[in-house]
């Protein structure tokens, strides 16, 4: 059998790997990336998955991307802002005027 100080011997170094597998896929998890990937990853290569996970660059959005492309959708866009009550008029006028000239 085990003896006590065989068990701590392996659990010690098991904790802290899961540990740092869990604090990667926290980081990536923050950044919008699979906390699943990045948790695996570094519970088989812990230096790397952690690096991994601290360069990631964050996740872009397809709505933050999504933004009008010509004029014409840019002011159907704030139409619809100040519709909606988002825009006050001399707001949107001002936007407008950015657009148009």
């Amino acid at each position: 059998m085990f003896k006590e100080s065989h068990f701590i011997e392996v659990l010690i170094p098991l904790a802290i790997l899961f540990i740092l597998a869990y604090a990667a896929g926290n980081i990536a998890e923050k950044k919008g990336r699979s906390w699943y990937g990045f948790f695996f990853l570094a519970l088989f290569l812990p230096i790397i998955g952690l690096i991994a996970a601290a360069i990631a660059s964050p996740a872009i959005s397809p709505i933050a991307s999504s933004e009008p492309q010509n004029n014409i959708t840019k002011l159907e866009h704030l139409a619809k802002l100040k519709e909606s009550g988002a825009l006050s008029e001399e707001e949107f006028q001002k936007e407008k005027g950015k657009i148009i000239t």
